[in-house]
């Protein structure tokens, strides 16, 4: 049963590195658009090309690809069940931030960030679930996903090259992003800390060497980022997330460690003193300006104030406004834990983190059950790696949060897509076997 199920995962030819060129072509109409939804959005070409402003593309191209998904998810009869606690969880996270949408301190706000920035990502993992029918369509929308990270990669490197994107920021040059959404060196930065996994996990199971290029140069595109960007929190996820990938590795640590120290010790000569310093600084709080460190600790004094006047939260996004009242400060925690925490108290603490574990446990739950799918193969393979990038994506964004605000970004959205697709697909090939079986 396990070898027919997994040869029915499988394309004719699937280990072949033209298979996987071959299979960007194989998917189905709404893999495209889906896809492209996703990289119009990261490249956010609605502002890049006026035109499509002028006819609020994002809206309309997203209202059109959501009816798609809509009519395909309820005339699917492949529709599986066994995933209530990850949706169940996943509703009343959305339910929870709309109540405190209602009932927030600064409901105008509130309501902006509930809509375009809950509502609209969540609709992504919608999208991305509905779409993928065929593991072909799932390596299409991951593709869309990488190439749009290349690109604002390539803009950054570029940037970088040019001088174009470099300004001073705290004292130090900084390499800022190309797009609004990453414009802030902090920002661009855990957007390259977030292409890590992906890339490296992906690279470890392809075999067409355009594939591989691609994905060795958008790890060389984050690396550049990550140290000019000069954001201290990008360097130390960079080295906890290294430090966890060598300890999950079973074979071939000692190789990667070696070949980690040798490109280390040959690239430090060539990083300027000022990022090295700014490293530094990590470890003895001396900033050449700008005082970002006591800003930080201002900020967490505060936060705390501000939780103990109102314990119950004070609403989606409204921290801001409510420290100002308080303080006259209105700078944003730079904490996702505490603006979890104030914004929507203990039982949205609750709520998030439980949602962010059982995340991590359905990766996990892919993983085992791909793995008992039989012989080793691409497509076992790249379903594998994928829920593993996804495992780290999530504990990078957790390590990023420590000095970052993710609560309401796209990450969770698009972490949650991929694992319910590859959920999808393990559950519609399971279900051929078994009806094929009881046709026999």
């Amino acid at each position: 049963m396990m070898h027919n199920l997994n040869r029915k995962l499988e394309s004719p030819n699937p280990n072949t590195a033209a298979y996987e060129i071959k299979s960007f072509f194989k998917g189905q109409p709404l893999a495209y658009c889906v896809g492209f939804y996703i990289f119009a959005f990261y490249l956010e070409l609605h502002f890049r090309i006026p035109e499509l402003q002028t006819i609020r593309f994002q809206f309309t191209f997203g209202a059109f690809v959501g009816l798609w998904c809509l009519v395909k998810f309820f005339g699917d009869s492949n529709k599986q069940k066994q995933f209530h606690s990850v949706t169940k969880v996943t509703f009343l996270l959305i339910f929870i931030l709309g109540i405190y949408t209602i009932f927030s301190m600064d409901k105008p706000e509130s309501l902006r960030v509930y809509n375009d920035r809950v509502i609209k990502f969540a609709l992504i993992s919608f999208f991305i679930y509905a779409a993928t029918e065929k593991i072909e369509d799932l390596r299409v929308i991951v593709a869309f996903i990488l190439l749009a990270w290349l690109k604002i990669g390539q803009e950054g490197f570029l940037g970088w090259l040019t001088g174009s994107l470099m300004w001073e920021n705290q004292g130090i040059q900084r390499l800022h992003g190309s797009t609004a959404m990453y414009g802030h060196p902090n920002s661009f930065s855990g957007f390259a800390v977030g292409c890590l996994p992906f890339a490296v996990f992906i690279l470890m199971c392809v075999k067409s060497n355009l594939l591989k290029l691609g994905l060795i140069t958008l790890i060389l595109f984050s690396l550049i980022i990550i140290v000019t960007t000069g954001s201290r929190t990008g360097y130390v996820a960079v080295a906890l997330g290294t430090c966890y990938f060598l300890m999950k590795l079973k074979t071939g640590k000692f190789k990667i460690f070696l070949l980690g120290i040798t490109i280390l010790l040959i690239t430090f000569n060539f990083v300027p003193t000022e990022y090295k310093e700014r490293f530094g600084s990590i470890f003895t709080g001396e900033e050449k300006e700008g005082g970002s460190s006591e800003k930080r600790k201002e900020i967490i004094a505060d936060a705390i104030q501000l939780y103990i006047e109102h314990p119950m939260g004070v609403g989606v996004q409204a921290f801001s406004k409510v420290r100002y009242e308080m303080f006259g400060r209105s700078q944003n925690t730079h904490n996702l834990y505490l603006e979890v925490l104030t914004n929507i108290g203990p039982i949205g603490f609750f709520v998030f983190f439980y949602f962010v574990l059982k995340l991590i446990q359905l990766n996990s739950m892919n993983i085992r059950n791909v793995s008992k799918l039989g012989e080793t193969s691409l497509n076992n393979q790249f379903l594998i790696n994928l829920s593993k990038a996804v495992i780290g994506y999530i504990l990078m964004r957790l390590l990023l949060g420590l000095f970052g605000m993710d609560l309401y970004e796209v990450y969770w959205w698009v972490a949650l897509g991929i694992a319910l697709a590859v959920s999808k697909l393990i559950h519609i090939e399971t279900q051929r076997v078994i009806n094929s079986n009881e046709h026999k």
